[in-house]
């Protein structure tokens, strides 16, 4: 059998090649703006999965994100069945649809149907023209674009997402739950048709307040087609039509909060973020820090934490007490401020683990000096040697310096650091700078504050926090071991209440709360961070410009807050790994870098680390010794210091520190420090 070889004319093949090359350089001159089918509204779902926060698009439009998982089949029935029937079979445009429209219009003198696809529909969404010849062929190209890139599904999510339902409303997601305040997953029959007849006229069927005529028409007529195409039955379509529409126009949430507006701008995802907030407990939160804060000047701000220990998940945040003062728009949870006095548990629980101390361990609490840097007592008293549950729950500078001195501040960073914590460091390099790390030298974050506190409630173990519910479990870090954490816990849930609250150890039903607070330098930063087994609450007032709130302390100022936002949480038992509080019978005794205790005579006025209050100059102070040692010398900075008849009476020249020692006949020696102020009170 011999083949006749075609040869085609050479006119014909340039032809096909230049139809080749102009469909090619349509395509690389106008490309599909895909871009434009995923600029969604962020939306930020709480741990339930309903909306927490939802905000617009640059353009002020609601647009959200619909998948054809979250959406009823019986509406995507009823829609393809009344505006693209043959939509899964087609390439972009509907040859029948057109050529039934040309046959109106050549019958009826006037366009009477539509040949308009899904896809050109959502064409014309995404860059709308006007609607003249021109305009339907180039909807009708970037449709045969559309198709060729995307599937099927993806179409007709990305139509659901941007067709216009009136006003700044676009697709079905947004629709649902601002008309019906409901998903597209449970939709009834009438809403179905509603919501299928508001896109064919958007301006003229949208619904008003007063008014939802136009759209129940619209609506009725879109049911008799369903029973026409035998979608749904007569009865149903009956039923239907007579189902008041129930317009709600609901509002959706639009959070003030700096993180949960963070959020939504960082992920990038198109689909909504679900967090981990539980609604209910935010709603408590922000009642009570609105409530404390109300009376708050301008530049006072603050920001508060709610951590679930098990789960490591931000419960509850307020990035900024006061959206409108100061700073209400700065997610103060990020931001790293002077600690004060709240990493004093962590050098005290780290020398715990290196075996240098333990709870009954004694400490110095006296003025001394450490290679030059010479720290005072927040109150500037002085109690002589403490244990170190005291110096922790009494918040003692002294013992803490000294602690650190021995551990070093190097470790001490380090382990912080390698919990996950971002810690700043102040600008000075010198060891002295290292040492004020015990008093809130350097700077963290309320976020790094509460990984350190809540790694105390696990047993010593830090995992980073997690605000996106689910995801990988991260890495576990050690901070401390769990002995040491659980001495530590036992200290801090016995630290003094604030003034007028009555010590949770008292009252029946209360959290067994261990919480530290802190002050910076100059009063700037006042801290409360508190925790339980299950919970953990950081709370920071300040001013977000750096300045000072004189007088305010982190006992007066965050501690109340702190409290109130944990009776506010649930589970209201103490929980299991919390004993009774115990001083240990046996401990080391020992004393860090401070000289053996002499014996001597006894003073009874000062005492050793007193700070004493002079009113005058004249009058001088009266140093009192135990009726036993009355004929011993005394000295005053190695100056003696005369009798005036049967009394020592001595006059500060200055204020500062004084070493006043007693020598008694027999040779016996006593010394103690103490601290002089003048005053007018």
């Amino acid at each position: 059998m011999s083949y006749r070889r075609i040869i085609y004319p050479s006119w014909f093949k340039c032809s096909l090649l230049g139809l080749a090359a102009f469909c090619a350089g349509l395509w690389l001159l106008f490309p599909p703006p895909l871009k434009a089918l995923h600029h969604i509204s962020p939306q930020i779902l709480d741990r339930q999965g309903t909306h927490l926060a939802v905000y617009t698009v640059d353009d002020g439009l609601w647009r959200f994100h619909t998948p054809r998982e979250d959406i009823d089949p019986r509406f995507i029935q009823a829609l393809l069945a009344v505006e693209d029937e043959r939509f899964w079979h087609h390439s972009g445009i509907d040859p029948l649809s057109i050529l039934r429209a040309i046959r109106t219009l050549i019958r009826s003198g006037e366009a009477k149907s539509g040949a308009s696809t899904l896809t050109m529909q959502l064409v014309r969404q995404i860059e709308p023209r006007k609607r003249v010849m021109s305009s339907k062929i180039i909807e009708s190209f970037r449709a045969l674009q559309y198709d060729l890139i995307l599937s099927k599904t993806e179409i007709l999510e990305h139509y659901l997402t941007h067709i216009s339902y009136g006003g700044n409303i676009q697709g079905l997601s947004a629709a649902s739950a601002i008309y019906f305040g409901k998903t597209p997953a449970h939709l009834t029959w009438s809403e179905i048709a509603a919501l299928i007849a508001l896109p064919q006229a958007p301006a003229s069927r949208r619904p008003r307040i007063n008014d939802q005529s136009a759209l129940m028409s619209g609506r009725n007529k879109v049911l008799t087609r369903l029973v026409r195409q035998k979608i749904i039955t007569e009865k149903q379509a009956q039923e239907a039509q007579q189902e008041p529409l129930n317009i709600l126009f609901k509002s959706l949430p639009r959070s003030r909060d700096a993180a949960l507006t963070k959020l939504s701008l960082t992920t990038g995802k198109s689909r909504p973020i679900q967090t981990s907030i539980d609604r209910q407990m935010q709603t408590r939160l922000d009642q009570k820090t609105l409530a404390y804060s109300k009376d708050w000047p301008q530049y006072l701000n603050g920001s508060a934490l709610v951590i679930n220990n098990p789960s490591h998940e931000i419960r509850a945040i307020r990035s900024a007490v006061r959206p409108d003062n100061d700073g209400g728009w700065i997610d103060l949870t990020t931001i790293k401020r002077s600690p004060g006095s709240t990493l004093k548990p962590f050098i005290y629980g780290l020398a715990m683990d290196e075996g240098l101390i333990d709870s009954a361990t004694v400490l110095p609490d006296r003025p001394l000096a450490f290679d030059g840097y010479q720290p005072e007592n927040f109150n500037r008293h002085y109690h002589g040697d403490v244990r170190v549950h005291e110096a922790l729950r009494h918040s003692l500078n002294i013992p803490a310096v000294a602690v650190m001195q021995q551990l070093g501040a190097p470790r001490f960073e380090a382990v912080i650091e390698n919990a996950g914590a971002e810690f700043q460091r102040s600008t000075a390099a010198h060891e002295k700078a290292g040492l004020a790390i015990a008093l809130g030298g350097g700077a963290i974050s309320p976020r790094d504050l509460a990984l350190l506190y809540k790694s105390l409630a696990n047993s010593g173990v830090s995992t980073p926090l997690k605000i996106i519910k689910g995801g990988l479990v991260d890495e576990k870090k050690t901070v401390l071991s769990s002995k040491a954490s659980d001495e530590i816990t036992q200290i801090l849930r016995f630290a003094p209440s604030p003034n007028g609250r009555v010590p949770h150890w008292l009252k029946t039903r209360a959290h067994g709360v261990a919480y530290k607070t802190g002050t910076s330098y100059g009063f700037r930063d006042a801290w409360a961070v508190g925790y339980t087994p299950e919970w953990t609450v950081v709370v920071w007032i300040g001013r977000p410009d750096g300045g000072a709130m004189p007088g305010q302390t982190g006992r007066n100022m965050a501690a109340p807050l702190m409290f109130d936002i944990f009776e506010s949480l649930p589970g209201q038992n103490i929980g299991t790994g919390y004993r009774k509080d115990k001083v240990p019978a046996k401990g080391l005794t020992k004393l860090i870098k401070t000289q053996p205790q002499e014996t001597g005579p006894k003073f009874e006025f000062p005492q050793d680390g007193a700070t004493v209050f002079v009113r005058s100059r004249t009058k001088g102070v009266q140093i009192i010794l135990s009726d036993q040692d009355k004929a011993a010398q005394l000295y005053v900075n190695s100056m003696a210091l005369t009798r005036q008849g049967k009394q020592w009476i001595w006059h500060p020249p200055a204020a500062g520190f004084y070493d006043i020692k007693a020598i008694s006949p027999k040779g016996e020696i006593m010394k103690v420090t103490v601290r002089v102020n003048f005053t007018t009170v």
